[in-house]
């Protein structure tokens, strides 16, 4: 559900200089990915976001002689808009035309009249009724869109309240401010790390830590380490048994992903004794707790 932009570019383009030209100053590499200082376009691919703005980024390659940019499914419209950008500046330099994946090439200056406003929400609407449809047929339990930050994840319970929020028209709109606002959590909010656990026997699954006296945004995983103030046992518990457990607010962030406010050290061990309740394995390193 992604849609592609390319033009032919026989030699690669400068990496500073392309970047200059897209004509926008807060256009960033992804997160923990690696982009040249300076000189050619390196072979490859490379992703491009827009802080506040983006919700899915853009990814951009060169390869083969072609330089193209991909747009994902319900990127928002300045993703859109930052795809179109990179390609306008390629076909201006090269002098090459403009290929989309649905049609034939045309000349840079008609992307805008070709690809316009209203196409951008149609093809959103579009990437919206998917996956509602594959959520309804029971394809998935929850879906995860891969922002410039973290992922979005969506499922049946935040489609309803999505729905739920307002008239059927502006549910897109719903949508794509709520995948903006998981992209743009405050830093107030620690980002706990999603660990994949191969125990000796059973199945592998995810899990991530959880103390006292921290913000969290805690991630999309299977379980939730309930960890001791001094290197005693964890307990570990299914992610769905937090609510159960806290003393402090939460409120869902999407789907899955959920924001919890620090639980004081006072507060600790009554959280443990409900994880125990909840158990479903137990690491013990040694201390009490």
């Amino acid at each position: 559900m992604s849609f592609i932009f390319s033009v032919r570019c026989p030699d690669p383009p400068d990496y500073r200089g392309t970047l200059a030209a897209v004509g926008l100053d807060d256009v960033l590499p992804e997160p923990n990915e690696e982009h040249p200082d300076g000189g050619p376009w390196p072979v490859g691919v490379l992703h491009f976001y827009r802080p506040e703005l983006s919700a899915r980024g853009v990814e951009v390659s060169y390869e083969d002689s072609r330089f193209a940019a991909r747009i994902n499914t319900l990127a928002s419209p300045d993703d859109y808009d930052l795809a179109m950008r990179f390609v306008e500046v390629i076909a201006r330099q090269t002098r090459n035309p403009i290929s989309p994946e649905d049609g034939k090439p045309f000349p840079w200056r008609e992307l805008r009249q070709r690809y316009p406003a209203g196409w951008v929400r149609a093809t959103n609407e579009h990437g919206a009724g998917a996956i509602r449809g594959m959520l309804a047929e029971g394809q998935h339990d929850v879906l995860q869109l891969w922002g410039p930050y973290r992922p979005f994840c969506i499922g049946p319970r935040l489609m309803g309240e999505l729905d739920a929020a307002g008239p059927a028209d502006e549910f897109l709109d719903r949508l794509t401010a709520r995948m903006l606002a998981v992209q743009n959590v405050g830093e107030e909010y620690f980002f706990a790390n999603v660990m994949t656990v191969k125990p000796k026997k059973g199945k592998e699954f995810t899990c991530t830590a959880f103390g006292p006296g921290v913000r969290y945004l805690l991630p999309y995983v299977d379980r939730i380490a309930v960890v001791a103030a001094n290197r005693g046992e964890l307990i570990e518990i299914p992610a769905a048994a937090l609510a159960d457990i806290l003393t402090t607010p939460w409120e869902w962030l999407d789907e899955a992903q959920t924001l919890v406010e620090p639980v004081p050290e006072a507060e600790w061990a009554a959280v443990r004794r409900r994880a125990r309740k909840h158990a479903v394995g137990v690491d013990r390193r040694g201390g009490g707790g």
